[in-house]
């Protein structure tokens, strides 16, 4: 990058700042430069501060001297506030969480008034348990997630979480738990800060929440789904979503039923939904609580990622054979028309035939199936008047096969598609998985 320096005070000055702007950008994610840019005159300060400040992240790496000067610097700068857009917290497996209960930070937060996005990390491969947090700490977040402006919370490897308090912030936009965990007991027996009654009223819902991604927090999903409709203390809700991520990383034997409720719950509303099951096992119940599409009768966008290297149970040929397809022919149902207009399916290959390796026979058995025309005839119909795009993607590996099983797999595929191919819907991919990987 040449020397900022070179750009005189007076030349700098007389840019155009749609110019500026773009200058600014191209450097967004190099601090280093946004500072010496700042520094180049007036017009440049406050987009480079907007870069720098736009993002702050809380580790047990920042000093108290860090907190006291950024909780100084943001009370005394009302510009500089509103930079603030999104807050990360991240504890790390050696260090106590004790280090978030410190005054600096506590009295920071409150500050943060422009602030929309929040996510909390537990340490890597650990998980970070909420009552060991001090009281205070847990006040000042949870006032901090209740304030209306934060409209996107992300929760990642947090444990013994009560949800009686989520229940209460409707104004949040999108909601992402990963691997998040619950208190033991009814959030109405826990103490929480909330007093929630027990009569059900939602006849006219209300809440904001658009986006929801869930990832092996089954039982939380159970519980908020408890609490939201059970209680006339709740204002959250479900059922005003337009996208839904599910992601079943581990065998759960209350998935189906959650599973079905929280379709129940946000069926009418969702268009966009991506489902993923990973490692296993895979029984039928699990995956075709998950698949009832027919319950979403405005659904656009649809995706679904099958890897299931635990090698037992349901593998994805199966899935897509016995079950997504049948439920693709039940669509849309009444005589009306899909509104979906892309499908994606994501199928790893590891799990056909030996463990852990893509067997070369059974490979080119499925694709060579019936099931490739079943679906090719059930999307050419008039009811998919919206379908541009069935993208399909197997993973493989590539210990048994060669670069021409590559290419004769698609083929294989293809050539029992003929319609889609002909609209010029249908594609047709592999990528490579390594053995080590597994």
């Amino acid at each position: 990058m040449p020397s900022i320096p070179s750009c005189g005070r007076a030349s700098s000055e007389g840019l155009p700042q749609e110019m500026v702007d773009v200058v600014i950008d191209h450097v967004a994610s190099d601090t280093r430069a946004l500072k010496r840019l700042s520094r180049v005159c007036r017009a440049w300060y406050p987009r480079t501060r907007r870069h720098l400040f736009q993002e702050i992240v809380f580790h047990p790496g920042r000093s108290d001297q860090y907190f006291a000067g950024l909780g100084d610097l943001i009370e005394k700068n009302a510009l500089l506030k509103q930079c603030v857009e999104r807050l990360g917290v991240e504890f790390q497996w050696d260090a106590d969480p004790g280090w978030l209960d410190n005054t600096f930070i506590i009295s920071l937060l409150p500050l943060l008034t422009s602030l929309k996005n929040v996510s909390i990390h537990g340490p890597h491969l650990l998980y970070v348990k909420w009552p060991t947090l001090q009281p205070a700490v847990q006040i000042a977040f949870h006032n901090l997630f209740a304030q209306p402006h934060v409209v996107s919370l992300t929760l990642h490897r947090v444990f013994d979480i009560d949800i009686a308090a989520f229940s209460q912030y409707h104004h949040l936009e999108e909601l992402t738990l990963r691997n998040v965990r619950l208190t033991e007991g009814r959030p109405s027996q826990s103490g929480a800060c909330f007093p929630l009654q027990t009569t059900f009223q939602l006849d006219h819902p209300t809440g904001s929440l658009r986006s929801l991604s869930i990832t092996d927090s089954v039982v939380f999903l159970a519980e908020a789904l408890f609490v939201c409709t059970a209680s006339s203390g709740a204002t959250f809700n479900f059922r005003n979503l337009t996208q839904l991520d599910l992601r079943l990383q581990e065998f759960d034997k209350d998935f189906p039923s959650t599973c079905a409720s929280l379709i129940k719950a946000c069926g009418p509303s969702l268009e966009t939904y991506k489902t993923s099951f990973r490692r296993g096992p895979l029984n039928h119940a699990s995956v075709s609580s998950a698949l009832q599409l027919r319950r979403f009768p405005h659904l656009a966008s649809f995706s679904l990622v099958v890897d299931n290297s635990s090698h037992v149970g349901l593998n994805g040929c199966e899935i897509i054979r016995s079950i997504l397809v049948p439920e693709l022919d039940l669509l849309p149902g009444s005589g009306s028309q899909s509104f979906i207009n892309s499908i994606h399916l994501n199928i790893n290959t590891l799990d056909i035939g030996k463990v852990g390796v893509t067997d070369k026979k059974d490979l080119y058995g499925f694709c060579s199936e019936e099931v490739w025309s079943r679906l090719d005839e059930i999307l050419a119909r008039p009811e998919f008047p919206f379908l541009r795009e069935l993208s399909i993607l197997f993973d493989v590996c590539m210990e048994e096969l060669g670069r021409q099983d590559l290419v004769d797999v698609k083929e294989l595929v293809l050539a029992r598609m003929p319609n889609l191919q002909e609209k010029g819907i249908v594609t047709v991919s592999t990528s490579e998985t390594t053995l080590g990987m597994y």
